[in-house]
C-alpha cells in the first residue's frame, strides 16, 4: 500500500536480525516506527496486517490526543469532536491509518509536542513550565525520528512556546539548552542516516519550478476539502453578518474559486483523486457550486480575522473566564512560526502529496473555529458541519476499501500468472508488488539518490515502445518482464492467455478489472520490434523461456 512495503521490509529485517536496514526507496528515517512494527511482528508473527495494526493502534491514540488538545484550546466538546473527526475520518488520514506509512507516526510526534507546549504556557510555576518544555522537546527528538520534518516541533514549536513565557525565571536558559540539545540530536541522527547503506537522501529546500506551483495549487484545494466540515459553518456566519465586508469577501472568494476551477479544471480533480475519486464525473455546475462555496467561506474567514485579533493581549472571547486561557497573541506566536516553517519545507519538495497537509490540519481547524465563534463563547458549529463530516467519512471509508480492493486484485492477478509457472522476475505487477519483489530478490531498490555504497545505482535501458512500461521499472532491475498488469487493456502489448482479474469497488465505476498483457519475446530481449503481432506470444505460458538476466 503506497510506500509502506519498504517500511514493512525494514521492520521485518529488524525483527529478524535486530539491525535497522534500509532498502533504497524511502527518504524518511522511520526510526522508532520500525521498532513498533518489529514488536508487533514478534508478538503476532509476520504479516502485512500485523505490521499495519501497529499504526491502527497509534491512530486511535492520536485521535484521543487530538481531541484533548482541542479541548485544552477551549473549543468545547461539540466543536472539538467535529474538528477531531474532520481529521481522523478524512479521506487522506483514514487510508494512512490502515497502512505502515510514516505520516501517522509523524502526526503523533507533532501532537505530543503540541500538547506539552499547551501545558507549559499556562503553568504559573517556572519549574512546571520547564518540565513541560523539556517533555515537549525530548519527546519530539525521539518521536521525530519517524519523519524528519516533524523535528520542527523541537526546533520551532518549543522555542515559540518558550518565547511566550520568557519572563519566567530559568525558562530562557532551559529553552536554549533544550534547543541546542535538539539541534545536536537532529544533526547526529542525520549524520548517522547519511552513512547508512541504501538510505535515500533528498536535497534541502529544492528550487522552485512550475510543477511545484501546480502541486501547491492542488495542495490548497485538498486542504479546503479536508476542512470543509468546519469551513461550511461560515455560510451561517454570512447569513448573520450585517456588514458589507462579509458579503464582499464571500463574493470575491466565490469568483476566485470558480475562476480557478474553470482555468484549471484538472487541478481540482487531481487534488481529490484520493479524496473523491468520482468527483470528475459530477456536472460542472455542481463542481462550481462546491468550489465556489468553499472559497467564499475561506474569504469570509479571512475577513473575520481582524475582529478576533482586535486586542491581541486578551484571550479570545470564547476563552475568557477559563483557567489558563491563552491571549490571542500567544496563540498566534505559538502556532504561526511552526506552520510557516512546515509549509515552507513542504512546498519546496520535488513532489507534493495531499497527505503532507495532515500535521498542520489541526492548526487550520482551530483558527477556523476560533474566528467562527468570535464573541459568542457558546456558539457551536451547525448541524451541517456534522453532516458534511459524516458524508466525507463515509466516502473515506469507501475509498479506503477500494484502495485495498484494487491491491488485492493486483495480487490475485499476479498469483494467477505465477501459478502458471512464470517466474516472478518475468512479471511487471505495478509499483507495490514490484517493489516488494525487488527487495526480496536483491535487498534494495535501484534508486539514483543512493550515496552509500557508491555505484549502487545502475541506469537501466528499457526495451519496448516508449511509455509502454510502468514508471517504476527503472527501480526494479531484477524484473525482466514478459507479462505486465494494468488497470486498462494495454495499447502496446497483446492480451495474455489469462482472463482479467475482476473486482468491485464501492465508489463508481463499481465493476473494474486488472488486465494481463503479454510482452513479445523479442521486445523482452531488447530487440526493436514494437507493434509485434499477437501470434508472437505463446498461447501456453509454460512455453516461455526465461530471458537472460544481466
Amino acid at each position: 500500500m503506497g510506500d509502506d512495503w519498504v517500511y514493512i521490509w525494514s521492520a521485518r529485517v529488524l525483527a529478524d536480525t535486530g539491525h535497522v536496514v534500509y532498502a533504497g526507496w524511502a527518504t524518511a528515517i522511520v526510526g522508532w516506527q520500525l521498532y513498533l512494527g518489529a514488536v508487533f511482528i514478534k508478538i503476532f508473527g509476520f504479516s502485512f496486517t500485523a505490521v499495519r495494526a501497529s499504526i491502527v493502534l497509534l491512530s486511535l491514540i492520536s485521535a484521543a490526543l487530538l481531541h484533548r488538545i482541542f479541548l485544552r484550546l477551549g473549543l468545547g466538546d461539540w466543536n472539538a469532536s467535529i474538528a477531531t473527526l474532520s481529521v481522523v475520518l478524512s479521506s487522506v488520514f483514514l487510508p494512512l491509518a490502515t497502512t505502515f506509512m510514516s505520516d501517522v507516526p509523524g502526526l503523533f510526534a507533532v501532537l505530543v509536542c503540541l500538547y506539552c507546549c499547551l501545558r507549559a504556557v499556562p503553568e504559573q510555576s517556572p519549574a512546571a513550565t520547564i518540565a513541560w518544555l523539556a517533555a515537549a522537546a525530548l519527546s519530539n527528538d525521539v518521536l521525530g525520528t519517524a519523519r524528519q520534518i516533524c523535528w520542527l516541533g523541537a526546533l520551532v514549536l518549543v522555542p515559540s512556546a518558550a518565547w511566550c513565557v520568557r519572563r519566567r525565571r530559568g525558562v530562557p536558559v532551559a529553552a536554549a539548552a533544550l534547543w541546542l540539545l535538539s539541534i545536536a540530536f537532529v544533526a547526529g541522527c542525520m549524520h548517522w542516516f547519511s552513512r547508512q547503506p541504501y538510505a535515500v537522501h533528498e536535497d534541502f529546500l529544492l528550487r522552485y519550478h512550475r510543477g511545484q506551483l501546480e502541486q501547491a495549487h492542488v495542495l490548497t484545494l485538498t486542504a479546503l476539502l479536508l476542512v470543509l466540515p468546519v469551513l461550511s459553518a461560515y455560510l451561517f456566519k454570512l447569513r448573520t453578518s450585517r456588514g458589507v465586508v462579509g458579503y464582499a469577501a464571500a463574493l470575491a472568494g466565490a469568483a476566485t474559486g470558480c475562476g480557478l476551477l474553470l482555468l484549471d479544471p484538472s487541478g481540482y480533480n487531481q487534488a481529490h483523486a484520493l479524496a473523491v475519486p468520482f468527483l470528475g464525473d459530477l456536472p460542472l455546475a455542481v463542481r462550481l457550486v462546491l468550489v465556489g462555496s468553499a472559497f467564499a467561506c475561506l474569504f469570509r474567514f479571512a475577513a473575520g480575522l481582524r475582529s478576533v485579533l482586535g486586542d491581541p493581549d486578551e484571550p479570545p472571547a470564547f476563552l475568557r473566564g477559563l483557567p489558563g486561557a491563552l491571549p490571542a497573541r500567544t496563540l498566534v506566536l505559538l502556532f504561526g512560526p511552526f506552520t510557516c516553517a512546515y509549509m515552507l519545507l513542504v512546498v519546496t519538495r520535488e513532489s507534493l502529496w495531499p497527505r503532507y497537509i495532515v500535521p498542520v490540519l489541526p492548526i487550520f481547524l482551530f483558527f477556523l473555529i476560533w474566528v467562527y465563534i468570535g464573541d459568542a463563547p457558546r456558539r457551536r458549529l451547525p448541524i451541517l458541519s456534522a453532516v458534511i463530516a459524516a458524508v466525507l467519512a463515509c466516502e473515506a471509508v469507501a475509498n479506503t476499501h477500494d484502495v485495498f480492493a484494487r491491491q488485492a486484485a493486483y495480487a490475485a492477478a499476479a498469483n494467477r500468472v505465477l501459478a502458471a509457472g512464470v517466474p516472478r522476475s518475468q512479471l511487471e505487477g505495478g509499483f507495490e508488488l514490484d517493489g516488494w519483489a525487488q527487495v526480496q530478490m536483491t535487498g534494495y531498490v535501484n534508486e539514483p539518490h543512493i550515496l552509500v555504497p557508491a555505484g549502487a545505482y545502475k541506469p537501466r535501458n528499457l526495451s519496448g515502445p516508449p511509455g509502454c512500461h510502468g514508471w517504476f521499472l527503472d527501480w526494479t532491475p531484477s524484473i525482466q518482464p514478459r507479462f505486465t498488469l494494468s488497470d486498462v487493456p494495454s495499447s502496446c502489448y497483446p492480451p495474455a492467455p489469462f482472463p482479467p482479474q475482476r473486482y468491485r469497488t464501492w465508489c463508481p465505476p463499481h465493476d473494474r478489472a486488472v488486465f494481463i498483457s503479454a510482452i513479445p519475446a523479442a521486445v523482452a530481449a531488447g530487440k526493436p520490434t514494437p507493434g509485434a503481432p499477437p501470434d508472437e506470444v505463446p498461447s501456453n505460458p509454460a512455453d516461455l523461456s526465461p530471458p537472460a538476466i544481466p
